[in-house]
Parts: structure tokens; sequence; C-alpha cells
């Protein structure tokens, strides 16, 4: 099995990517950001990306998983409560000779999902487990960016029954660390095992239901303040701006004159303008129909890009 951590610290965060070699197919999990060191993960080491999948609506950072999911050309996946042919708890995921268990663990949220991993060629029992926000090292994620926070403990505290029922050996890889917004007491190490967590993270660890309650409860910190707006925003509601900058760099990447037009000349408005290309003239509306981008965005980008290049040859 090929395996890949990234780790982000503005917002604090962490990503996976993994895989079967043999079969040359792996899945990212929880990407961020920019969605090209993911795809040159996977070209490097031989695999083509088949599945995306974000193990909640995230409340803390915008997802990039709708946006990898249409560059890699792979499946983005979500708990079915959030999304129309979305996984169900129990189905499996396969790829190739490693096989992906979907786990419902609601609580952080109520599409929350946990992915158990098995590698075939290794031994018939999991490995490791993606835990999102459900279970990280230190602690357990809160449970009011999403819904009620006694009903969310509640459902918390069935979710680690399950997780804890699993063998000591399984590994914890979590979908967060010390400085994230998601939980209290995280640990800056960013990984763990089932074992070390059920004896020491300081919630995971607590059997009674109440108590357990109360301490998930307990000196929640500030919430992000546009939590709502951001979750939106992943559930697809609302505009995705990843997925539009993605389009936008494609575009620079694809047709470098659009760029240089910007470099050379800091053109304020291009609406009335053409853009050479490879000895050819084509509007700029027709960059951004072609690419489904809306062409105030496009307009924006490729001036902010101007701007920054001559600040730059100005220095």
């Amino acid at each position: 099995m090929i395996f890949r951590q990234f780790l982000h610290f503005e917002p604090v965060a962490a990503s996976y990517l993994f895989g079967c070699a043999g079969h040359a197919t792996c899945a990212v999990v929880d990407p961020l950001g920019d969605v090209e060191p993911y795809v040159r993960a996977a070209e490097e080491t031989g695999m083509k990306i088949r599945y995306v999948i974000d193990t909640h609506v995230h409340a803390d950072h915008l997802s990039a998983g709708r946006a990898l999911a249409e560059r890699a050309g792979a499946e983005y996946v979500l708990h079915r409560s959030v999304a129309p042919n979305g996984v169900a708890d129990g189905q499996q995921l396969g790829l190739g000779n490693v096989i992906v268990d979907v786990l419902h663990t609601p609580g952080h949220t109520p599409e929350h999902i946990s992915l158990l991993v098995t590698d075939r060629t290794r031994g018939a029992a999991p490995w490791l487990v993606f835990t999102g926000h459900t279970l990280m090292v230190g602690d357990m994620g809160r449970t009011e960016l999403a819904g009620e926070p006694e009903e969310g403990a509640r459902m918390l505290y069935e979710s680690a029954r399950r997780l804890r029922a699993l063998p000591d050996e399984v590994e914890v890889w979590p979908g967060a660390f010390s400085g994230s917004a998601c939980g209290k007491a995280l640990s800056g190490k960013p990984s763990s095992t089932i074992g070390f967590e059920r004896r020491f993270n300081r919630t995971f660890r607590i059997d009674d239901a109440e108590e357990f309650i109360d301490a998930a409860l307990r000196d929640l910190p500030a919430p992000p303040s546009n939590a709502a707006e951001i979750r939106a925003i992943n559930l697809g509601a609302r505009p995705d701006p990843i997925t539009h900058r993605m389009k936008v760099w494609s575009i620079l990447t694809k047709w470098p004159a659009t760029y240089d037009v910007f470099r050379r000349h800091g053109c304020p408005d291009m609406r009335r303008g053409f853009f050479s290309i490879s000895a050819r003239i084509m509007p700029l509306t027709w960059a951004a129909r072609f690419h489904r981008v809306p062409l105030e965005h496009l307009l924006r980008e490729l001036n902010a890009c101007a701007n920054g290049e001559q600040k730059r040859l100005a220095s």
C-alpha cells in the first residue's frame, strides 16, 4: 500500500493519499488548498486517483474535494445524507488490494464518516482508520458546528464506542492536530493507535455516557466565525471559490499568452479586448465560457496576477 500524509498549517488540517500500487489506483481523503500536490503525488507513485473522499462537510476550511475530483476525473465521496449518490455505513470502496470500509461516525457532524482500511497483501485484519474530526490524537471533535451540541455529543459517544471496539494496533490518522478549531486538547502528533487513545485520550477513554457528554461539551473554544458559510460552500449550496480558482489557473497554464497580456499591460478591463493564443485571436469571454468561470471572477484573478507581477518586477 502507498501512503502519503499532507499536513497543513493555515488552517491546521491533515489530508491523505493512499492506494494500491499493484493496481495503480488510489484515493485522497480530506483535501484542501491547491489540488496539484495530490495530483503530483499520484503521478509520482504511478497511480490514478479513483476516489476523493471528504469525511464530513467541513466548517473550518474550504474543501478542495470537488475541485480535485474534477481535476483528476475521480468520484467525489460524501455520506449519503448530504450527497444523492453518497456512501452508506458498511459500504466498501475497492482500491485493488486495498479495501476501505465506510463507518458512519456522527457527532462532530451528523454526516461524518470514518474509513477503516485493510491491505489484503498484508493480512485480513484492518491496518488503519482515517477518523477525520471524530477521533483525533488527545481528544475528540467538537459537536456544535453543525447541530445542537448535546445531541451531537450523544452521537459522538456512540461513535466513540464503535471505534473503541477496533483492535489496539489499528493506526489512527485524524483530519486535524494541535491548533485546529475543531478540537480542544489536541496533540501536535498527527497519528496514534486505537489502543493508545483508548488509554490516554481524555474523552475517548470515557465509558460512561453522561460523563462523556459532559467532557465533550466542557471548555469549548470559540467556533470559526464563518462556519455556517463555509459549510454551505462545502455542501455545494454556494459557489466554490477553490473550483473557480483552479479553472482560472488552468487558463493561465494552458494559455500563457493570456497571462502575458495582463503582465505586460495590466489591463483593468478586457471585456472588449482580445488576447493572442498561438498567433490566433480569441475573445476573453470565450475562455471564460469554455472553462465555466464567471467572467468577473476571471478578470479579478488575472488583474491580481498582473498587479502582483508588476510589483515584483518593480522591486
